[in-house]
C-alpha cells in the first residue's frame, strides 16, 4: 500500500520502421511524482542498433486523472527486417531514500525490409542539406573549404562511400578526402544522424571554375524507388594572385612617378 501506482509504456514512432530507418523509441512512465526515475540500460540484441538521445519531464493523463510523466528517449536502427520484441528490464526508482524497483514493458514491432537491389549505404530517410556560403573569388592553389551539414539516415562510413562515388580530380580542380564529423540535432530527441561534411578543393586554374554537385540518393518507400537531393556546385571565380601583385605594383610605380 506504500508503494505509489506507477504505469509504464514503450513506444515507436513511427510504429511501423523500414529497416536502415532511424525512429525513436521512447519510455513513458506515469507516477505521482514523488519518484526520482534513472534511465534502464537496454540490452544489446543483433539486428538492431540502439543510441541514448534526451529524457522528459511534465504533466501526463492516466485513467482520467493527472500524473507525472518522464519520457526517456532512444534512437532504434533495425539493421535486418521482420518481426522482434524489445524488453525493458527492471526499472529503478528512489522515493525519500529508498529504492523501489517496477518491471519494464515490453514492445513487439516489425521492420519491412528493403528491396534486394537497394545499395547498402542507401537509406529510406530523404536527407536534409545546409551549405555554408563561399566567396565568389577565390586564389589560385589555394586550399579552399567547403562546409554543409546533412540530416538524415546515413552513416559516417555510408556517406563517405557515397561522396568518394562522386568526388574525382581534373586538371582545374584538386580533391582531398572529406572530413566527416558527428554533431547533435537542433532536436536533441532527434533520432535521424548529423553530420559536418567539409571538402578540401584546390584550384588548379584561373577563370570561372564550377565545383562539383554532389546528389545524395534515398530510397522512397511511398513510391518504390531511388530519389535524390541534390547539392549544386557553387561557381568560384579564380584569379592568380600573382597578376594582382604586380598590377598593384605597377599601380605604385605610376603613383610615384607621377608625384
Amino acid at each position: 500500500e506504500g508503494v505509489p501506482q506507477v504505469t509504464a509504456n514503450l513506444m515507436l514512432g513511427p510504429a511501423a520502421p523500414q529497416v536502415n530507418q532511424p525512429v525513436r523509441l521512447t519510455l513513458a512512465i506515469c507516477d505521482d511524482g514523488s519518484l526520482q526515475w534513472q534511465r534502464p540500460a537496454l540490452p544489446t540484441h543483433a539486428g538492431r542498433v540502439v543510441r541514448v538521445l534526451g529524457e522528459e519531464e511534465g504533466a501526463g493523463e492516466r485513467a482520467g486523472d493527472t500524473c507525472a510523466l518522464h519520457r526517456f528517449h532512444w534512437a532504434l536502427l533495425a539493421t535486418q527486417g521482420g518481426a522482434a520484441t524489445l524488453t525493458v528490464p527492471m526499472l529503478d526508482a528512489s522515493r525519500f531514500g529508498q529504492r523501489l524497483r517496477f518491471p519494464g514493458p515490453s514492445l513487439n514491432f516489425e521492420a519491412a525490409a528493403l528491396p534486394a537491389w537497394l545499395p547498402a549505404h542507401v537509406p529510406p530517410v530523404a536527407p536534409m542539406i545546409q551549405a555554408d556560403a563561399l566567396p565568389a573569388r577565390w586564389p589560385l592553389q589555394r586550399p579552399l573549404s567547403w562546409r554543409f551539414e546533412v540530416a538524415g539516415g546515413y552513416s559516417a562510413d555510408g556517406l563517405k562511400a557515397l561522396l568518394d562515388l562522386q568526388l574525382r580530380e581534373s586538371p582545374v580542380l584538386g580533391v582531398y578526402p572529406p572530413l566527416i564529423e558527428s554533431i547533435t540535432p537542433d532536436d536533441i530527441n532527434s533520432p535521424l544522424s548529423r553530420y559536418a561534411v567539409t571538402l578540401f578543393l584546390q584550384p588548379r586554374a584561373s577563370g570561372e571554375i564550377t565545383l562539383p554537385t554532389l546528389n545524395l540518393p534515398w530510397y522512397d518507400a511511398a513510391r518504390g524507388q531511388v530519389a535524390g537531393v541534390a547539392l549544386a556546385g557553387p561557381t568560384l571565380t579564380v584569379f592568380d594572385p600573382r597578376w594582382q601583385r604586380a598590377r598593384w605594383a605597377a599601380g605604385g610605380a605610376a603613383g610615384l612617378l607621377l608625384l
